[in-house]
């Protein structure tokens, strides 16, 4: 059986303490029981009450068994509605599609499938918040120039040398 679908608008009338929903990856959630229960508190909750906090859930590291896990067994309410979606039923399972035809499971052999995976972790980062992305990258180039700094350091000090065989020092 289908989920139903649910819009947005409807989503977001139900964004109190005694009625809260959230949509995580696609599907909507009734989350009010959990409210109490939450290891972070309930504010954290109610922040993202009757809006999508998919990114929010993610940033945190928390997983979908979690989810399921944690919330009774009623609370999937459905499934987003958007109205522009190919097909509004598979929104959390990204499929082919989805993807650029090079990189579809009738081009690609199944050796080569992983390329997919990395192409949706590119997608999803630049899906990301401007700040989150300028400190991703600052953090990245840092320790760029930090690893660059130590080899620099390691041949200026003679740590890192090579005798006449072409074999570092340190291998004799």
């Amino acid at each position: 059986m289908r989920d139903p679908l649910i819009t947005m608008d409807e989503v977001a009338r139900h964004s109190s303490r005694s009625d809260c929903w959230t949509v995580i990856h696609g599907k909507v959630y009734d989350i009010t029981s959990f409210l109490h229960k939450h290891p972070g508190g309930a504010q954290v909750l109610l922040k993202y009450a009757g809006k999508d906090s998919t990114l929010q859930f993610d940033d945190i590291g928390h997983s979908m068994e979690s989810l399921a896990y944690d919330l009774d067994p009623g609370a999937l309410k459905g499934t987003l509605y958007l109205p522009n979606s190919k097909s509004n039923h598979n929104s959390d399972n990204e499929d082919d599609s989805s993807l650029p035809y090079f990189l579809s499971a009738s081009f690609l052999p199944s050796s080569l499938l992983w390329i997919t995976s990395i192409y949706q972790a590119i997608r999803k980062f630049f899906l990301l918040e401007r700040d989150t992305r300028i400190w991703l990258f600052s953090t990245i180039i840092f320790f760029c120039v930090l690893t660059l700094g130590f080899i620099h350091w390691g041949h200026d000090h003679n740590i890192i040398d090579n005798n006449d065989y072409g074999v570092p020092a340190w291998m004799d």
